[in-house]
């Protein structure tokens, strides 16, 4: 693996870095200079959040393999590796002057490392280099594997959901409520203590009436895609909900979405 990346994408490469260590705790990199280019995946530890950035080979200044590996058409020559997100902290950070960002593979005493290498130019016009290797280790890639079939599916753009999770910012978790019937999708700031029966629980019943609870909401015509699948058959399976041809409820923390 060797690529470069002008100084125009450094920025939005390191920012895929930055969110991506906001799910996850190790980064799985794929590499195909010929075909896809670099894909970047992570996934948290609890397999409910998943993430991946893929940058086409015209994304780089500079794209290729090592002269000493030859590709033939009857073996898989992407490169995989996994590094922990944790030791690319140092890369990701702002800095000034950027010329480029060279990325490749390389290897010592048996040890594979990943090395970032920085072009700087100073104030004065001098260039400085700064580098910065990481051990990795081989390792295939994360996939998330989800049933599309009869999946009803949003589509918004990223700053309209920000915008809509903004006055949430201080809940920890999230429920999302889309409605087919009135067109409508809503985030409501979400509590245990008022998830379930209280009737007959004085101190529940307490202590959800003392909690803030906010709540925002956007109508379909703001989505750039809003597909409401209604057509499951509830009978078929009791824990269905007997609402779920016109309305969905989603529970979620906000680290994942805001990352």
């Amino acid at each position: 693996m060797d690529c470069t990346v002008p100084s125009h994408n450094v920025k939005s490469f390191c920012s895929a870095i930055v969110s991506m260590s906001k799910i996850g705790k190790d980064l799985y990199l794929e590499f195909d200079p010929l075909d896809q280019g670099l894909i970047l995946r992570t996934i948290n530890d609890a397999k409910s959040a998943f993430s991946a950035f893929t940058f086409q080979p015209a994304f780089f200044e500079r794209c290729t393999t090592p002269p000493t590996r030859k590709r033939s058409q009857d073996s898989d020559e992407t490169f995989k590796c996994r590094v922990p997100l944790r030791a690319l902290q140092a890369i990701t950070k702002a800095r000034k002057g950027i010329v480029n960002l060279r990325v490749r593979n390389e290897s010592s005493d048996d040890q594979l490392y990943l090395s970032f290498e920085f072009r700087i130019q100073n104030r004065n016009g001098n260039m400085s280099h700064v580098q910065h290797k990481i051990g990795i280790v081989d390792a295939d890639g994360v996939q998330a594997v989800t049933d599309e079939e009869d999946a009803s599916e949003l589509v918004v753009v990223p700053q309209r959901l920000l915008q809509m999770m903004e006055p949430l910012k201080k809940t920890s978790e999230i429920a999302l409520v889309v409605n087919d019937e009135a067109k409508i999708v809503t985030m409501t700031s979400f509590h245990h203590s008022s998830a379930g029966p209280e009737e007959n629980n004085a101190v529940l019943k307490t202590k959800s009436a003392t909690l803030l609870k906010t709540e925002t909401s956007l109508g379909a015509d703001e989505f750039e895609d809003f597909q409401y699948v209604s057509n499951r058959d509830i009978d078929s399976d009791e824990n269905i909900p007997g609402s779920v041809n016109y309305e969905a409820t989603m529970v979620f923390t906000l680290r994942e979405p805001k990352a």
